[in-house]
């Protein structure tokens, strides 16, 4: 016999109601008590099968088919670029050195106090507002560049050996040039590098390096204003790039020509001793003469005496 939706309704609700609220599914579903009305969360899951995780994991995959966060160290991706593994005891080529090209020039350094060293500078040495101050020292160096090494002046900024004894009037100032015109291996063909020399400028208060440096040396440069020779140095030619060349040979320390330094002394030391010699040799002249006049006059005595003699001895007969 069927039952009546009001038989139905009533059987659901005694069935409900000994069950007591919160009741819980065995897939862990919380359901909701149908005469209180609210829902609530079992908190404990009906218990798994043995051996079986109770939280899904990841099937078990060939190391080299993780995701990287789970393969081994040696199979991960790197985590950005990195830079090529080279052999050990192997440095890296540099282009320019394997083509054999570089470039020839003056480079233009100013010397830092605190770091004892040169740095190359960043602006030109005919820039305006970049003008030099009383005790600085600038360098020049004239190099063959191949690679990317820089080839510095060969001698220290020493402001106090190069401008020691300068004095700076009112409206002027003092600065220091070490002018190293490189070595053989720099110089062009045809051109012998002259000696490296410090010269000190003394320059009014509005001059640049520039300005400062053609006071004491000839400087030319081409339209741009790029400083191609110092001294004449080299004749022609101005940072041409060059082929078919090598790298240099490292640099060494050198000692600058100054003024009033041992080479000038020694000049003047052997003038010194040319004019002192000058007396002695006029002196053993002088006496080589006198003894020769002394005999001349001794014969001539001599001679007189005779013919006097004989005169005499003629007359008496």
């Amino acid at each position: 016999m069927a039952l009546s939706r009001r038989a139905v309704g009533i059987l659901l609700l005694m069935t409900f109601a000994s069950a007591g609220p919160g009741v819980t599914t065995s897939a862990g579903v919380s359901t909701t008590n149908p005469v209180t009305g609210t829902t609530s969360a079992s908190s404990h899951a009906s218990p798994a099968p043995p051996n079986h995780p109770t939280q899904p994991t990841a099937a078990v995959r060939p190391a080299a088919l993780r995701p990287a966060a789970l393969r081994p160290a040696a199979l991960r991706p790197a985590a950005g670029p990195t830079a090529t593994v080279r052999p050990a005891g192997v440095e890296p080529v540099d282009r320019d050195i394997a083509a054999g090209k570089g470039f020839i020039y003056w480079g233009f350094y100013k010397w830092d106090d605190e770091t004892a060293s040169w740095a190359f500078s960043l602006v030109g040495a005919n820039h305006p507002k970049k003008l030099p101050k009383d005790g600085d020292v600038y360098g020049f160096r004239f190099a063959l560049i191949v690679g990317s090494d820089e080839r510095l002046p060969r001698a220290d900024g020493d402001f106090d050996a190069i401008c020691g004894s300068e004095e700076a009037g009112e409206g002027e100032k003092r600065i220091a040039f070490v002018l190293d015109y490189g070595t053989q291996a720099d110089a062009p063909d045809g051109e012998t590098p002259p000696d490296p020399r410090g010269v000190c400028a003394t320059a009014e208060e509005d001059f640049t390096v520039q300005q400062a440096l053609q006071t004491v040396a000839t400087v030319r440069t081409d339209e741009s204003g790029l400083i191609c020779g110092i001294d004449d140095y080299p004749a022609q030619g101005c940072g041409e790039p060059v082929t078919g060349v090598s790298a240099p040979p490292a640099d060494q320390q050198v000692a600058l020509d100054l003024p009033g330094d041992d080479s000038s002394e020694e000049g003047g030391s052997a003038s010194d001793e040319d004019a002192a010699s000058s007396p002695d040799d006029s002196s053993s002249d002088g006496i080589s003469t006198g003894t020769v006049l002394t005999l001349v006059l001794a014969g001539l005595v001599i001679l007189t005496l005779a013919v006097g003699g004989f005169v005499l001895s003629r007359r008496r007969r």
